[in-house]
């Protein structure tokens, strides 16, 4: 935890300093870069979700059955 309070540390700085396109620039870059393991493990576990999906609501189909 403590390396990312001093980066964070670090551009807050260098985003006070630095021009207006450049840090919307790099906030775009670093959105991006964190969008891409997000989508790999979205995908990795579509099967997982899927099964599970599966199995919520068919037990829950169940129980509606027997009322």
């Amino acid at each position: 935890i403590l390396p990312y309070k001093w980066v964070f540390v670090l551009f807050v700085f260098i985003g006070a300093i630095a021009e207006l396109e450049v840090v919307w620039a790099f906030g775009d870059a670093a959105l991006g870069f964190m969008t891409f393991p997000n989508l790999l493990a979205i995908i990795l576990l579509s099967g997982v979700l899927k099964k599970m999906t599966k199995k919520y609501f068919s037990e829950k189909h169940k129980e509606y059955k027997k009322k």
